[in-house]
C-alpha cells in the first residue's frame, strides 16, 4: 500500500507480498484444518491462512485481504487485527506509512518495504517492555530467501515477550513484592540480625 490505511481487501497482490506470505507459512484451508486455527474463522476471517508447526509450536498468520468482504467493515474484523500482539505489514512506500494508527505501546509492528534492488527493508516498532528483539532487527535490509523465515521467527520471539513481560519497573517490583509475601518475618530481629552479619 501507498498508505497507512489498514487494507483489507486488494483486487490484485502483488507477486513479492504473495511470495513472502507464503514463505510465512503453508497455505491451509481453514474449513479442513485440524491443528491450531488461533481463533480464525473460515466465515469471518477468510478461507485460507499461512499457518507454520514444528516440534513445540503452532503459528497461524491472519491476513487481512484473505477477510470476507461482508466483514470488512465490521467491529469484529477490526477488533481482531488491532488486540493482535504482532502485527506485519507490507507497504510499498514506508515514507508514507503511519504507525500511529498501530497500538505501538502494546503491540509489535513489522513494516516491511520492498527495495529497488529486490532487497527488503524492515521497520521494527516495538513497545517499552521488549527489550531485546530478533532475529530481524529495525532497519534491516534481507534478501527473499530469509525474509519470510526471520520475520515468521521475530513475530514468535515478540509473542512469547508479549506473554512473558510487563514493563521492567513493574516487573522488578512483581519480584520484591513475591520475595517479601513469600518469606516469614524474623520473630527476633536481633537474632536475625546477629546470624545474617556475623562470620
Amino acid at each position: 500500500r501507498k498508505d497507512s490505511t489498514p487494507v483489507f481487501e486488494m483486487d490484485n497482490i502483488p507477486e513479492d507480498f504473495s511470495n513472502f506470505l507464503w514463505s510465512l507459512g503453508w497455505k491451509i484451508d481453514i474449513t479442513t484444518h485440524t491443528g491450531y486455527k488461533g481463533g480464525l474463522a473460515a466465515s469471518k476471517t477468510g478461507k485460507y491462512a499461512p499457518y507454520y508447526s514444528s516440534y513445540d509450536l503452532e503459528l497461524i498468520f491472519q491476513v487481512g485481504l484473505f477477510v470476507p468482504k461482508s466483514q470488512i467493515s465490521t467491529n469484529y474484523l477490526q477488533s481482531l487485527i488491532f488486540s493482535n500482539q504482532v502485527t506485519i505489514c507490507w507497504t510499498e512506500d514506508i515514507s508514507t506509512f503511519d504507525p500511529t494508527i498501530f497500538k505501538t505501546e502494546f503491540q509489535v509492528l513489522i513494516v516491511i518495504e520492498p527495495q529497488a534492488t529486490r532487497l527488503y527493508r524492515v521497520k521494527v516498532f516495538t513497545p517499552p517492555s521488549i527489550v531485546d528483539l530478533g532475529p530481524v532487527r529495525d532497519e534491516m535490509i534481507l534478501s527473499k530467501q530469509i525474509l519470510g523465515a526471520a520475520v515468521r521467527n521475530t513475530a514468535l520471539n515478540a509473542s512469547r515477550g508479549n506473554f512473558a513481560c510487563g514493563e521492567p519497573a513493574s516487573r522488578r517490583i512483581n519480584t520484591m513484592e513475591q520475595e517479601v509475601n513469600t518469606i516469614e518475618p524474623p520473630k527476633n530481629l536481633y537474632k536475625f540480625y546477629k546470624s545474617s552479619l556475623t562470620v
